[in-house]
């Protein structure tokens, strides 16, 4: 199991070949733009799914497909997740303010603009509506012309300069607003991964179990990333292979010391209803190895002879 930079390149799945693994495929490879697509498409996706027991945690739902990708046959998994499109819809609704702001300007330069001719002014107008479009917005707009007199000298004219009237032609757009239609279905797409895994059969692993593997890797990172701590694994001089690897082993097994320590405690705090107050008075229901560490240092161990 990995994250995207398992399979970043075509010869990184060809190193995994002949392995079984779960990955997530990066949105560098365009069958993954495909895969989303498709799914919304033709509405493949299971019902929703809970990762977790807590009401309030994420639904997923999953679509699987089996495709040939560069030689080789896989499974992907396409995953929409309800806590991923809560976060990419703010962004979302930033990203069209900005753009708003950017095409409102835009399109205002223009309209400044004087074309000599008709045709040119609808030449530009065409050309920035595309681009108001392809932003996501809807817009229209149309070709006025303005007329003003031209003189012959600068400065005020005298009585008798009647001068003579020219005609300049205008780009007007207006923006309608966003393309709700649009911005949904963009929205749906950037709510989604896809997974890629060698494991073809789904009574094997079944699309939502393969998931649920994908998802098991973040308590593993986790846990390690207490070991990469330079304040538990600081410099340590070893000249053979063998006290090498022996530290290792003394490692994981303070590693599996440790993440049972952190099940007890979390276990304990839910069954007592009970918490740890972090810094700035929140409450944390579900501490961290790093964070029990922490507490149990302002605890003193007296050791007493027995009488």
């Amino acid at each position: 199991m990995g994250d995207s930079a398992t399979v970043a390149s075509y010869e990184s799945l060809k190193q995994l070949a002949g392995l079984k693994f779960i990955s997530r495929l990066p949105e560098t490879f365009g069958i993954a733009e495909e895969l989303k697509r498709e799914a919304f498409e033709k509405n493949s996706f299971l019902s929703a799914v809970k990762m977790a027991a807590k009401e309030t945690s994420a639904d997923y739902q999953v679509a699987g497909f089996v495709r040939e990708f560069d030689g080789y046959t896989y499974r992907f998994i396409v995953v929409h997740s309800s806590a991923l499109e809560t976060r990419k819809e703010n962004t979302q609704k930033r990203s069209i303010e900005k753009a708003l702001t950017s095409m409102t300007k835009k399109t205002a330069k223009l309209e400044k603009e004087p074309f000599a001719c008709e045709p040119d002014a609808l030449g530009a107008l065409q050309a920035l509506k595309r681009e108001v479009e392809n932003k996501g917005f809807k817009c229209g707009g149309h070709v006025e012309t303005r007329k003003f007199k031209s003189y012959s000298k600068r400065g005020r004219p005298e009585q008798t300069d009647e001068g003579s009237v020219e005609v300049t032609y205008h780009a007007v757009i207006e923006i309608l607003g966003p393309d709700e239609a649009l911005y949904q279905q963009k929205l749906k797409e950037d709510s989604t991964f896809v997974l890629i895994t060698s494991v073809l059969d789904e009574k094997v692993l079944s699309n939502v179990e393969v998931l649920r593997e994908y998802k098991h890797q973040n308590s593993v990172e986790e846990a390690f990333r207490f070991l990469k701590s330079p304040v538990y694994l600081g410099q340590t001089l070893l000249n053979r292979r063998e006290r090498v690897e022996a530290m290792g082993y003394v490692f994981i097994l303070v590693l599996m010391i440790a993440c049972y320590l952190q099940f007890r405690v979390r276990k304990a705090l839910e069954e007592k209803n009970e918490y740890v107050l972090d810094p700035g008075n929140k409450k944390n229901t579900r501490p961290s190895i790093k964070r029990i560490f922490e507490i149990l240092e302002d605890v003193l161990v007296m050791i007493t002879p027995q009488g």
